[in-house]
């Protein structure tokens, strides 16, 4: 199983049609799942023109949104939530964190 969390850049290029990002995306499923932020969703919907919104939401509707607690805000990984007493759901304790930057893109 493969979970992931991803960031906005990701989920902006899949929605552009590009291919590395949609097979990035497929490469979880059928057995993994794919996990975005509620900081996440209000960045895509901020971006978003009025002709993308059908998409969008079935993109937003497919993933399992987290909201971002102050504890998950501050957290940098996984392993420091533990530390700070706080636990991740059961389905998440084996996620990868993805995301791209300006520096170094996956795509």
């Amino acid at each position: 199983m493969r979970n992931l969390l991803v960031d906005t850049d990701i989920l902006i290029d899949f929605l552009r049609g590009k291919t590395a990002a949609k097979e990035f995306l497929m490469s979880a499923l059928p057995d993994g799942v794919i996990y975005c932020s509620t900081i996440t969703v209000a960045e895509i919907y901020a971006g978003m023109k009025d002709p993308e919104r059908e998409k969008t939401s079935r993109l937003i509707d497919s993933l399992n949104v987290v909201d971002v607690t102050r504890e998950i805000a501050t957290a940098l990984s996984p392993q420091r939530l533990l530390r700070c007493g706080l636990c991740l759901p059961p389905e998440m304790e084996n996620i990868t964190r993805c995301r791209t930057s300006k520096r170094k893109s996956l795509f």
